[in-house]
């Protein structure tokens, strides 16, 4: 579930408008992240944005199914998303 400004008001306050909305984007590749990076997370649960974000890095938290959680940075849920976006689309074309 994506956040907006009214429900997440402080988290737009701390993170300023442009990360928010990065917070927003790769949000679905922060849990892409999560589960890639092993066995240790199973199955995403729930995936939002951790109080440890500013505005030079967002880390989320993604809870698993297996009662793990695993923080992902911003460069992790970047580079998820030029790994499996590209991927996909490499598909999709072949």
């Amino acid at each position: 579930m994506l956040m907006d400004r009214e429900s997440f008001g402080d988290t737009y306050a701390k993170l300023g408008a442009g990360q928010f909305q990065n917070a927003n984007d790769l949000m679905h590749w922060a849990a892409i992240a999560a589960v890639a990076q092993g066995n240790r997370c199973n199955r995403v649960a729930m995936v939002n944005v951790s109080d440890r974000s500013t505005r030079d890095n967002i880390v989320w938290f993604v809870d698993c199914e297996n009662k793990e959680r695993v923080f992902i940075e911003q460069r992790q849920a970047e580079d998820a998303k030029q790994r499996f976006d590209n991927a996909a689309s490499k598909t999709e074309q072949g």
